[in-house]
């Protein structure tokens, strides 16, 4: 990391621009100083960094963004199960419910049939790694 900030900054010292060159400066500066702009180290780190952050902001806590996937795919697999072509095939009894785990997992499964096409698509494996970061959320409450 630091030799690539060092690299930035001569590369931007050559070009003649001081000032493209005191930005990296501060910029790598910041990063090293302040913990919310350093640049994760890891896969799950980045992916911490998100479900923490970013995503926590947008889609709000795991447990009440998952709990309304669920009930929007309950009320899907109801609708399926009603259809003559799935009761006809599938023996099911009484109703089930999806639950925000549930949610978790299906989505962990999308994400393992993504990955199975594109194997080197690490921004899947970041998704598989914030899921299952979002499971341990609901189950310890944090």
């Amino acid at each position: 990391m630091a030799k690539a900030r060092r690299a930035r900054k001569e590369e931007a010292k050559h070009a003649g621009d001081a000032t493209q060159a005191e930005k990296a400066d501060v910029v790598g500066k910041e990063r090293r100083t302040n913990p919310s702009r350093r640049q994760p180290q890891t896969i799950l780190e980045h992916a911490q960094q998100l479900i923490y952050g970013e995503r926590n902001k947008v889609y709000k806590h795991p447990n009440e963004n998952f709990a309304n996937i669920a009930n929007l795919w309950n009320a899907y697999f109801t609708a399926i199960l009603g259809r003559p072509d799935v009761s006809s095939t599938l023996s099911v009894e009484g109703k089930f419910r999806v639950n925000q785990i549930d949610v978790a997992y299906m989505n962990i499964l999308q994400k393992v049939a993504r990955g199975a096409t594109a194997q080197t698509h690490l921004d899947t494996v970041v998704d598989v790694a914030g899921y299952a970061g979002c499971i341990e959320r609901i189950i310890l409450g944090k």
